[in-house]
């Protein structure tokens, strides 16, 4: 029995053998450069190591193989991109040939297989984006959120004056206030439980997990799918169906609670009941499933992105004293002391402009680019991007190459303004936010709400270390990137400062929360 086996191996191997010696000689260039491919599982172990900055692993290939790279799992290509310019030529100037969205079975057994990151539905795909460009896709657009976002901003400079230690807790909370708010109508509780805000924070992170590349062996191996909950590896089918109930609650309930709203007649104007008011929508559908995805990308994908450029602009303005002396010197020279900036300012405000664009750059929110997979065979510097490949941009290693940018490591807004002897270096804005049609659709409003609360907090607050001697915080892994807990104290700069937020109190009072009355929407349809 053994003998035979031996015997029948032996000739499969030496047909393969036979077959790569006749067969006629590959007349391709070759692929990228990259670790050697072992048989059958490639490059499966050449991941990066979970809780390993993904980044920080990716940039190391350029050390070893130069600006681009190659890996192959089961038979899939994989094309690491870690150049700038190579990055925007490919993924930018010839965007049209690498606009097909990878296929990621774990999303679509998650629940997330509308969303923009795996819709490959092109009609479903390119209606949820015409909907968000019309919306928020414009500077124009976003500017009629201004008075929204001034408010909620003023109030964050509020929360922080009274829990200045619960800062990453303020953050986000403000920054779902107004997505909630423009999305749905939706008043977040200022204080307490709140069902919804809670179901959108663990939705979120939820997404980073889903999507983090390498992470769940059914996207190499998607025959696994059908592998039963219960055989001994499979409790990715365990995690899916958890994450599948979140998502399905955390995009229903809005949609549900306003169209119930609209059968009383008491809702408020949000993007949600416009696109619901433009037609009908049947239970089930996917109209139906386009719209309420079209509003759990706004809320889910602005609302991370604002609070992981905003962290990195304390954790900046906390190592950089000497970058926010002169960031309140221009603001008390333009604005005045005691004054708050509005958006109207942003043209007087050069040096602000600059610290914002050098946050997205510092560390950009997403540092790795959404992957894409290219449509034809392309060839590169003598390299061949066969058709099918993935494209992953490294977008840390393009904000951080020192052909592009001096001293990258260092937090210098200096880097984009004129009159400083050079050229104004590469705007960021060109690539953190992603590429062609897939880029992402909130840009301005992260950008715009990044500008007016570097502003406000700058004009109330002194940002130092807790403890000067502590070493710069880390980043953490994962598709959305925070920097570590990192102790900050956030003062008043006087008591006229402090004045100037408690007015806040007055002037934009909180308003009644719908907290109370969506968990009894969700108690009364059983969506607890």
């Amino acid at each position: 029995m053994i003998l035979g086996l031996i015997i029948c191996a032996g000739a499969f191997l030496g047909l393969w053998l036979l077959e790569k010696l006749l067969a006629p000689k590959d007349t391709h260039p070759p692929l990228p450069p990259g670790p050697w491919r072992k048989p059958i599982i490639g490059n499966l172990t050449d991941f990066p190591p979970k809780g390993t900055p993904e980044w920080l692993f990716w940039a190391k290939h350029q050390e070893k193989y130069g600006p681009i790279s190659s890996l192959e799992v089961m038979g899939q290509t994989i094309i690491m991109i870690n150049d700038t310019q190579l990055g925007i030529e490919i993924m930018h100037k010839k965007s049209a040939l690498s606009q097909m969205i990878p296929d990621a079975p774990f999303a679509h057994m998650a629940g997330w297989g509308m969303s923009l990151a795996t819709e490959r539905n092109k009609q479903a795909w390119k209606t949820i984006r015409a909907n968000m460009k019309q919306e928020i896709g414009t500077r124009r657009a976003v500017s009629a959120f201004h008075p929204k976002m001034e408010i909620g901003i003023r109030r964050f400079l509020l929360r922080t004056l009274d829990s200045p230690d619960d800062l990453r807790f303020n953050i986000r909370k403000e920054a779902n206030a107004f997505m909630m708010d423009v999305a749905y109508g939706y008043t977040i509780a200022p204080y307490g439980k709140d069902e919804l805000y809670d179901l959108t924070q663990r939705s979120v992170r939820q997404f980073s997990h889903i999507f983090s590349p390498g992470e769940w062996s059914v996207n190499f191996f998607p025959i696994l799918r059908y592998v039963p909950s219960w055989f001994p590896g499979a409790s990715f089918q365990v995690k899916a169906a958890e994450y599948k109930r979140t998502i399905e609650k955390m995009t229903m309930v809005p949609y549900l609670w306003i169209k119930d709203q609209v059968a009383r007649d008491c809702c408020r104007p949000s993007i949600l009941l416009r696109l619901l008011q433009k037609g009908h929508y049947e239970s089930g559908s996917q109209e139906e499933q386009v719209l309420v995805w079209t509003n759990a990308e706004f809320v889910m994908g602005g609302s991370d992105t604002t609070v992981s450029a905003v962290s990195s602009f304390f954790v900046a303005m906390a190592l950089y004293p000497e970058v926010q002396r002169k960031a309140r010197e221009e603001l008390d020279r333009v604005v005045g002391p005691t004054t708050l900036a509005t958006f109207e300012h942003r043209s007087q405000l050069p040096f602000i402009d600059a610290l914002v664009k050098e946050a997205f750059r510092w560390h950009p929110a997403s540092p790795l680019g959404a992957p894409h997979i290219t449509q034809e065979d392309q060839i590169w510097d003598g390299y061949l991007l066969p058709r099918g490949a993935l494209l992953l941009p490294n977008i840390w290693a393009f904000t951080h190459d020192p052909s592009v940018y001096h001293d990258p490591m260092v937090f210098k807004p200096e880097r984009f303004l004129e009159g400083n002897g050079s050229p104004p270096e590469t705007d960021p804005m060109k690539f953190v936010f992603g590429f062609g049609r897939r880029i992402c659709p909130g840009r301005f409003i992260t950008d715009e709400k990044l500008f007016l609360l570097a502003c406000h907090t700058l004009s109330c607050f002194l940002i130092s270390p807790k403890d000067p001697a502590a070493p710069e915080p880390d980043w953490l892994p994962g598709v959305i990137s925070q920097p570590s807990p990192f102790g900050l104290n956030v003062v008043p700069r006087s008591p006229a400062h402090e004045a100037l937020i408690r007015s806040i109190e007055t002037d934009h009072p909180w308003k009644n929360a719908d907290a109370t009355d969506i968990s009894r929407f969700m108690a009364r349809n059983e969506m607890i």
